[in-house]
C-alpha cells in the first residue's frame, strides 16, 4: 500500500459452481435486505441471477454453505460448526487451522483438548506480532496455545512477513479435518468477532482432488521460510509482564477481540 507502507495479505478464495452458488448469491441478497431494511433492487437481482444456472451439475463435490448473522438472531453457527467437525474427525487423525486471529472460545478449546486426548493432533497457523495488524490478538493466541500445548500433539506456527515479495499479513481462514476429511474455506476467524459479533460465511467442502491441492498449499504455508514453529518453551517462559498481557487478552478481553 503506497499510502501506509503495509504489505499485502496472504489469502485464499474458493470458486463455487453449481446449485450451491445460488445459495451464496441468495445469502448476499438476504444480507442486503437485512441491512437496508428492504429488498435489494430488482434490477440488481435480475442482473446477477441471470448469470447463474442453478440446475447445472458442476461435479461430484460435496459442499455446504454455513452462515452466521448475530445482529439478526443467528448466533454461534461458526463456533458450533468447528466443534462438530472436530468431534466428527476420526481419533488419531490430524486437524489443521489457518486463521489470522487465533483466540478460540473455551468450548472450542475443549473440543480440541478432547480430540488430542483421544490421540489426535492439531496444528494452527496464525500471525506473529510482526505480521499481524492487531498485535493484541497475538497475545491472546499465545495464551490459548499455552493452554493447548500440553504435549507435542498441538503445534503452533506463526507467519513470517515477506517484505521482499510485498507480503505482510496472513489473512486466509481455512481448515481441514482428518486425513481425507472435509475442508472449511471462508471468512470466519477463530475468535469472538467471528463467533459472536460478525456476519460470516464459510463453505464446508469434501472433494478428493481439492483436498490434495489444499494439503500441498498447507505444506508451503508452514514451510520454514514462511512460518516459524513456536516451541512450548517459548510459551512457558515469557516475562511476568508478557504472561499478564497474554492472560488479559486471552481470558479477560476475549469477548471484545
Amino acid at each position: 500500500d503506497p499510502e501506509t507502507g503495509r504489505g499485502g495479505w496472504r489469502d485464499t478464495d474458493i470458486e463455487v459452481r453449481g446449485p450451491t452458488a445460488l445459495l451464496i448469491v441468495d445469502e448476499f441478497f438476504d444480507d442486503i435486505g437485512r441491512h437496508r431494511g428492504e429488498p435489494a433492487p430488482e434490477s440488481l437481482r435480475s442482473a446477477i441471477y441471470g448469470h447463474i444456472d442453478a440446475t447445472t451439475h458442476a461435479g461430484d463435490t460435496n459442499l455446504r454453505l454455513v452462515t452466521n448473522n448475530p445482529l439478526f438472531g443467528e448466533k454461534e453457527h461458526m463456533d458450533r460448526v468447528f466443534r462438530i467437525l472436530i468431534q466428527a474427525t476420526p481419533k488419531h487423525e490430524h486437524i489443521f487451522f489457518s486463521t489470522p486471529y487465533f483466540a478460540p472460545s473455551k468450548e472450542l478449546r475443549k473440543a480440541m483438548h478432547d480430540h488430542m486426548a483421544a490421540g489426535g493432533t492439531i496444528a494452527v497457523l496464525t500471525n506473529s506480532s510482526d505480521s499481524s495488524d492487531i498485535t493484541v490478538i497475538t497475545d491472546a493466541g499465545r495464551y490459548s496455545a499455552r493452554d493447548l500445548m500440553k504435549t507435542d500433539q498441538f503445534v503452533l506456527y506463526e507467519r513470517k512477513p515477506r517484505p521482499d515479495i510485498g507480503e505482510q499479513m496472513l489473512h486466509q481462514k481455512v481448515a481441514s479435518f482428518g486425513t481425507h476429511g472435509p475442508m472449511v474455506i471462508g471468512s470466519a476467524n477463530l475468535d469472538a468477532q467471528s463467533f459472536v459479533h460478525n456476519g460470516e460465511a464459510v463453505v464446508v467442502v469434501q472433494d478428493e482432488q481439492l483436498r490434495k491441492d489444499f494439503d500441498a498449499m498447507v505444506a508451503q504455508d508452514i514451510d520454514p521460510d514462511r512460518a516459524r514453529r513456536i516451541l512450548r518453551s517459548e510459551l512457558h517462559a515469557p516475562s511476568v509482564m508478557e504472561r499478564l498481557r497474554q492472560f488479559t487478552a486471552g481470558e479477560l478481553a476475549w469477548y471484545w477481540l
